[in-house]
């Protein structure tokens, strides 16, 4: 997967909540596991709580996350790099 701003922190959910579904199973297709293999995220906002250095409320990387790239201008002025640096992910 690869998004965008906003598409990037769509990246963060999709990878990291793969395990949750949020509707019933229709048919064999819904059975199987919707965990991408990787994900690019590029300038993505919203992953970094406000005025603190760990991820934003609500937002968690369980253990099988897959493999993520995080990219970011440090001159960008829409979305803060800062978004792009959070520690503790795990």
């Amino acid at each position: 997967m690869v998004g965008f701003s906003a598409g990037g922190h769509l990246v963060f959910a999709t990878a990291t909540g793969f395990d949750k579904r949020t509707y019933k199973a229709v048919d064999d297709v819904d059975k199987l596991s919707c965990r991408p293999d990787f994900g690019i995220m590029a300038y993505s906002g919203y992953l970094k709580a406000k005025d603190k250095d760990e991820l934003a409320a609500g937002l968690r990387v369980p253990k099988d996350t897959p493999p993520l790239f995080l990219v970011h201008g440090g001159a960008d002025l829409i979305s803060d790099p800062a978004h792009s640096v959070v520690r503790n992910l795990r």
